[in-house]
């Protein structure tokens, strides 16, 4: 399915001198068909949930959008084709699937301390692909004065 951008998942509306951010129609269809998709990686999702232990692990998410190469490529009148402004941002994208996956797998984003992610462009229909791995945690980077 086609990634939606941070960008179209909401909007602000305004109740008297108040403003609120909610979701748009088209992030409400997003959300049920990534629901559906999710559905499918139940015994995943156990098996995560089985070993994942808080105080031992973090999570490591490698993304993979791809997108149509018409939605991908500028299309040059002359000169050479580059990647359209119009692409989304990849950042975007990650914040909207993340917010699903880790809704569904019950386990705050929060835990998240490394992405791999990478927009591709396909000759096919847009898809996303995403592998979840447990790590353990992240070395401590320790900052030490300097001697005087």
């Amino acid at each position: 399915m086609k990634p939606i951008s941070v960008n179209a998942s909401h909007r602000i509306v305004k109740f008297g001198k108040r403003a609120s951010r909610i979701k748009t129609e088209k992030a409400v269809e997003f959300e049920k068909e990534f629901l559906l998709h999710l559905r499918q990686y139940s015994e995943l999702k156990s098996h995560i949930l089985e070993v994942y232990d808080p105080r031992m692990f973090s999570i490591q998410v490698e993304a993979y959008f791809y997108l149509n190469e018409a939605d991908f490529f500028t299309k040059p009148k002359k000169g050479f084709k580059t990647v359209s402004q119009k692409s989304m941002d990849l950042d975007n994208m990650i914040k909207v699937s993340f917010d699903q996956i880790f809704r569904w797998i019950e386990i705050d984003d929060s835990q998240v301390t490394k992405i791999i992610t990478e927009k591709i462009p396909t000759n096919d229909l847009p898809t996303m692909v995403f592998r979840i791995s447990l790590t353990k945690f992240p070395e401590l980077f320790v900052v030490q004065p300097e001697s005087v």
